[in-house]
């Protein structure tokens, strides 16, 4: 390890010697709006190299251009594109004041072509995959949708709406793929503030991070992350929309923020309401008579109903010389849902419910140039408790046709073998410090340090012993450095970013012994570890419309509580998991062809190998899932993207995602050989594809516009089991699933409707554990935007 931390650290500053001998000339300066406000995310383009940068959060830009002469064109979503030439005859350092930008009043075509932003995201070292999601806002989908149609990436859920969900990326899911807000971890904020609540009206891009993941997203993900952006800026606006559809769903968002430019102060809310009653219907279901024979049947479901809301408010101030931002926030969210099914379909469940209500504060500090030049310091604090019960108290055994008969054993639960009403409390803290110091143009430096310290404790009420594992507190602490340094060579043609991470952490658990005789005790259980890993990422132009990418990663993830506590229902508790580790590489890269102003397309690749040690996958024991370690996983496989444009009115994008995921233990813990070694890791989807096409019409009726997509999501039929098994009933089948829908822009883009039909030939879907999700369903959706 050493001798990687050598390598990786010496090349750098060799690197970093050789940069400095550059005598460079640079451009420098800051946008605004049209009333003064800086413009983060605005992109500077050098149109003869292709070569450019975004402004940072004031505003701000650097860059370095090879060219004596040239012209950088300066745009950003929403704004009219401006084209400034420049000359470095007179000097090698031009000042460009302060660029004033001017809205833009025509469409933004609602493909998935990235923004500008997003667009030179994609061009760093990182395999990543940037989303814009603003002209997705006006659509009726959450988050989850938006990511579902991604390259490498599988949603997995359970159900309809609100169902539990396993996010998977090049073959990693689950916790091994870590979901971030703003680079801050989603996880200890409770269910109901999941991604599959979350409507894209709250958000501005999401970016997909395969394999490594850069310094400022300080977690411990094993194979990839997620980050959902939001709006950061400080313009004044509000964004309202409405939406319902079959199965009786109705979804709800309020966005707004109102900022007072002379004060700096200003206030936001983020809010969102979520039902469903679910109760769609599910095709060749295997029921029992009242004679417990089985048959075959169609039914609707009965007890799925989903509720969520959540509301968030921020006050505090921008634009100060003191900070450039400093703001201090509060939330609450809810989440009511009736459970159907466990793992498997039979026998469904009628009474059993989970409840949750969780709280957050936060304090959020960034401050550019902090004492020194060019030094940024952002610094995030947030406290949190999360109220969680689950109920299973029912007496009775229901079948698909809501009909019930009383438990053979009273004592018994519909999902459990022992009635339960548990009752648990999770509180939360993080604190997260990151700095950034950019030594020259093309040179900086990321230190990143996060924290995060779970409790959780709690009781069966419902008649059970005073020895609990959870009466006294279960604890989880983790602790994740990093450091990195990024420089650009030859004309920023090469990028280089070396990092090292450390991980540490400690777990107090308590876990239930049953002895031969029935007895049960307590035992305490502690565990810590620390470990270092490290990271190599790469880019090189090879022309200015190919570049070339490679990285890889030596990586940790420590297991969260829900893997190690379970859920108090349906997930078992494993106290003894170990965390996971991987050497993750990525080998990818992009060609845009240009054929004409009319016709563009880009191609990209991306080829990928994780080896996972200690590997932690779900397994389902009937009704009951536990967390376990898998001593060694291989997965391998190819992404290819490909996007299609014709004057910025039709558009094709389409992915395809090919994956080899094996079980690599040859021998047990116990030195017995592994009848499944080699075998592929069952569950996990290996074949799956996206199509979308999209038309933007002329606008029509006095400047209503028009414009209609469609969409397309294949996957491959892959299996529930290890292939040790056999039978029909062992996997899970080639799914097709289309989507349709129109949208109707009014007058300066403030009203728009959206139709959309899911799922228009009613095909049968499945996701995990071959759980049915929902058929055909009609939504129409509603929006009012002002700013």
């Amino acid at each position: 390890m050493r001798i990687n931390f050598t390598i990786f650290f010496l090349a750098a500053f060799i690197l970093s010697s050789f940069a400095s001998a550059y005598a460079q000339n640079t451009i420098y300066g800051k946008i605004v709006d049209e009333k003064g406000s800086a413009l983060p995310g605005v992109a500077i383009l050098i149109k003869e190299s292709k070569n450019g940068t975004i402004t940072d959060n004031k505003g701000e830009f650097r860059l370095s251009p090879s060219e004596k002469k040239c012209t950088i064109e300066i745009s950003g979503v929403g704004l009219k594109k401006q084209l400034i030439a420049i000359d470095f005859d007179k000097g090698s350092q031009l000042n460009l004041g302060t660029v004033v930008m001017l809205e833009n009043t025509q469409l933004l075509s609602e493909v998935v072509v990235e923004a500008d932003e997003t667009a030179f995201l994609q061009q760093k070292a990182f395999s990543v995959t940037a989303v814009d999601a603003k002209p997705m806002q006006i659509r009726n989908m959450d988050v989850n949708q938006l990511l579902n149609r991604t390259s490498g990436v599988r949603i997995r859920e359970t159900g309809g709406l609100g169902s539990k969900f396993s996010f998977t990326l090049n073959g990693l899911s689950g916790n091994q793929v870590k979901i971030f807000i703003d680079d801050i971890p989603m996880d200890i904020m409770g269910r109901a503030y999941g991604l599959n609540n979350f409507p894209v009206n709250l958000i501005d891009r999401v970016e997909v991070y395969k394999g490594v993941v850069p310094i400022n997203l300080g977690s411990d993900a094993l194979g990839g992350s997620v980050n959902i952006v939001t709006d950061n800026s400080v313009q004044s606006f509000l964004d309202a929309s409405y939406s319902f559809g079959s199965f009786n769903t109705h979804r709800a968002a309020l966005i707004g923020r109102k900022y007072f430019k002379d004060s700096g102060f200003s206030i936001s809310l983020k809010s969102f309401y979520n039902y469903s009653a679910n109760n769609y219907t599910m095709y060749g279901i295997e029921a029992f008579d009242e004679n417990s024979q089985p048959y075959t049947t169609d039914t609707k479901r009965f007890h799925d109903t989903y509720k969520s809301m959540m509301g968030h408010v921020e006050v505090g101030f921008n634009d100060r010389k003191w900070a450039d931002k400093f703001m201090i926030g509060a939330a609450f969210a809810e989440l009511d849902q009736d459970l159907q099914t466990s793992f498997s379909l039979n026998p469904p469940f009628g009474e059993v419910k989970e409840l949750e209500d969780s709280y957050f504060f936060n304090l959020n500090f960034r401050k550019s140039d902090i004492g020194i030049k060019n030094l940024d310091l952002n610094l995030f604090a947030q406290y949190s408790e999360v109220n969680n019960t689950k109920i299973d108290t029912s007496s009775y055994v229901y079948n698909w046709q809501g009909g019930r008969k009383p438990n053979i054993n009273p004592t018994w639960g519909e999902a459990l073998r022992i009635k339960t009403y548990f009752d648990y409390v999770q509180t939360s803290f993080l604190q997260r410090a990151f700095l950034n110091y950019d030594i020259t143009n093309n040179q900086s430096i990321n230190l990143n340090y996060i924290t995060t310290h779970f409790e959780r404790q709690g009781e069966n009420r419902f008649g059970t012993s005073e020895e609990e594992p959870f009466r006294s507190p279960n604890t989880l602490t983790k602790h994740v450095a990093g450091l990195s340094y990024e420089i650009n060579l030859f004309e920023q043609d090469l990028s280089v970013i070396p990092a090292v991470k450390y991980y540490n952490f400690a777990t107090k658990t308590r876990n239930v012994l049953t002895s031969i005789d029935g007895a049960v005790s307590i035992e305490d259980l502690s565990t810590s570890l620390g470990e270092f890993g490290y990271s190599l990422a790469l880019r090189y132009y090879v022309t200015r419309d190919f570049y070339l990418k490679s990285s890889y990663e030596k990586g940790y993830r420590i297991p969260e509580p829900d893997e190690i506590f379970g859920d108090g229902l349906t997930v078992l508790a494993n106290p003894f998991l170990l965390p996971e580790s991987a050497n993750n590489f990525n080998f990818g890269g992009q060609y845009a062809f240009v054929f004409n102003t009319d016709n563009s397309l880009q191609v990209g690749f991306n080829l990928f190998h994780r080896d996972v040690h200690n590997f932690i996958r779900e397994r389902n024991n009937g009704r009951l899932n536990q967390h376990e370690n898998v001593l060694d996983a291989l997965i391998s496989g190819l992404e290819v993207d490909i996007k299609y444009k014709y004057k910025e009115r039709f558009n094709i994008n389409g992915n395809l995602t090919w994956q080899k995921f094996i079980n690599n233990t040859e021998f047990s813990s116990t030195g017995n050989p592994n009848p499944t070694f080699g075998l592929r890791i069952p569950n996990e989807p290996y074949l799956f594809a996206n199509l979308g096409l999209s038309y933007t019409f002329k606008p029509i009726f006095d400047k209503v516009e028009l414009f209609t997509y469609y969409n397309f999501n294949y996957v491959h039929s892959f299996l529930l089991g290890y292939d040790i098994l056999s039978g029909f009933q062992n996997e899970i089948p080639t799914q097709y699933l289309q989507n349709v829908g129109v949208t109707a822009l009014g007058p300066q883009k403030r009203h728009s409707v959206s139709f959309e039909v899911s799922n228009i030939f009613n095909a049968l879907a499945y996701d995990e554990f071959k759980l049915q999700k929902p058929g055909r369903a009609f939504n129409l959706k509603w929006r009012y935007f002002i700013n």
